[in-house]
């Protein structure tokens, strides 16, 4: 594409040539004509064919310097788009190297010499944290499923590194990372409340398709995980995981998915009845009209009726 514009100018240049000499042919070709008509005229017949060819000659000249132009113009800027490409590559490279470089030294500060995590908890949720922000998403998710279950890894660590997966990692590593809330949900229970992405508890219109099948069914086991009666004292905390809940099904475009986040949300909603309405950044959630809104859904995938049933088990045991 870039070359077009040099081809279009040699053309051009070309054209110019191909007339003027076709006009200076024609020109001599009359002034041949013409001589031999009237030879007293030759004398200025010869200076105006001499003054054209001078200008001809200069024509020539002036477009041959343009085409030698367009040439010298055509290959610095390829001579441009190659340095540029290979320091498009050098860097890269050397982005590469460094990230490399980091996330070697974040693994040698997991261990030892014998090959034994030594790092303090802190030190350990930094050295995940920083492989999963350099984008070694699939080593970081291995090492929170290796340091979350045994309580080297803090659920707010473990909430930050995921946080990074659900946004920028490939779909295989954010199926690990969903498998680890469904399979630890007690673990992100914390004193205070819970520690969950924030993509998690706060979706939009671009949260993923995966994350929104599953979300509900999470924050559902999450919920299921403390004593409704110690929720209660915390209840800002959980209506914020209620909410998140029905912000899932308000928004949620796909029927099928939509199902799933209905038959959590109308188990929750029923738990809870000391819940009113929850103000959410997008919108205020009414607890109240919703329980008159929804009815017992009648499809929805096992995991979600599984989840549901939890919730009222969960319930009954705390009434």
């Amino acid at each position: 594409m870039a070359d077009r514009p040099n081809l279009s100018g040699t053309i051009f240049g070309a054209l110019i040539l191909a007339v003027i000499f076709g006009a200076f042919g024609i020109v001599t070709w009359r002034t041949i004509v013409a001589a031999t008509a009237a030879p007293r005229l030759l004398p200025q017949l010869l200076v105006a064919l001499v003054g054209l060819a001078s200008a001809l000659i200069a024509a020539t000249v002036s477009v041959a310097g343009l085409l030698v132009k367009t040439a010298l113009d055509r290959q610095t800027e390829r001579r441009a788009q190659i340095d540029s490409e290979h320091n498009r590559l050098l860097q890269l490279e050397a982005e590469a190297r460094l990230k490399l470089e980091a996330a070697i030294r974040a693994l040698e500060l997991l261990g030892s010499q014998k090959g034994e995590m030594t790092a303090s908890r802190s030190q350990k949720a930094g050295a995940v944290f920083t492989l999963s922000s350099l984008g070694q998403h699939d080593l970081a998710i291995t090492l929170v499923r290796e340091l979350l279950p045994s309580g080297d890894l803090s659920p707010a660590a473990a909430a930050d590194v995921m946080q990074n997966i659900i946004l920028h990692a490939h779909d295989a590593t954010l199926g690990s990372a969903v498998a680890i809330l469904l399979d630890y949900p007690s673990i992100f229970v914390t004193e205070t409340g819970f520690e969950l992405p924030h993509e998690l508890i706060y979706p939009t219109v671009n949260t993923r398709e995966y994350i929104r099948r599953w979300a509900p069914i999470i924050l559902g086991n999450v919920m299921t995980a403390r004593p409704k009666s110690e929720w209660l004292q915390w209840r800002h905390r959980l209506s914020v995981i209620v909410g998140a809940i029905a912000e899932y099904w308000l928004q949620e475009q796909n029927s099928h998915i939509k199902n799933t986040a209905e038959m959590v949300l109308f188990a929750a909603v029923n738990a809870l009845p000391e819940l009113g309405s929850i103000v959410r950044p997008s919108r205020i959630v009414d607890l109240a009209a919703l329980r008159k809104e929804l009815v017992a859904p009648t499809t929805g995938t096992l995991q979600a009726l599984m989840a549901a049933e939890k919730i009222r088990t969960w319930a009954a045991a705390n009434s």
